[in-house]
């Protein structure tokens, strides 16, 4: 295969397995965010002791979310960790559908961290251009 043949063909694919994530973006348009500022430390701050809802199929599970950890970052990033608790059903690590009226529906993945009497620890971790 030629490498300018190789190239066109690689690219197109690229393009488009990202157009599948354009509908989820979308969501996070709230009043007053852009959905670059959605997905910012700031804004999980003042959304710490809040409830989401948590989507593995239709039925949603809640989750509290419990902290944000803002991580050393360079210049032009942003890298911050969420922690989350659910008292119901465990969910597995994997990528769901997080749902909260400040933000909209953001796709996070979530990876449990550890399970207590009080429920399941979650965390997620973003590494933003910013």
């Amino acid at each position: 295969m030629e490498r300018r043949t190789f190239i066109l063909a690689t690219g197109g694919l690229l393009g488009a397995s990202g157009a599948g994530h354009a509908a989820p973006l979308a969501a996070l348009a709230t009043p007053g965010l852009t959905p670059a500022a959605a997905l910012r430390a700031a804004t999980f701050t003042r959304l710490v002791n809040q409830s989401f809802n948590v989507y593995a199929s239709q039925r949603g599970v809640a989750m509290q979310l419990v902290a944000v950890k803002q991580q050393p970052s360079a210049a032009g990033h942003e890298q911050f960790r969420l922690s989350f608790n659910g008292a119901g059903a465990t969910l597995p690590s994997g990528t769901y559908t997080v749902e909260h009226a400040a933000i909209g529906q953001v796709p996070m993945y979530l990876e449990v961290t550890g399970s207590d009497a009080q429920g399941t620890s979650y965390r997620a971790d973003f590494n933003l251009l910013v």
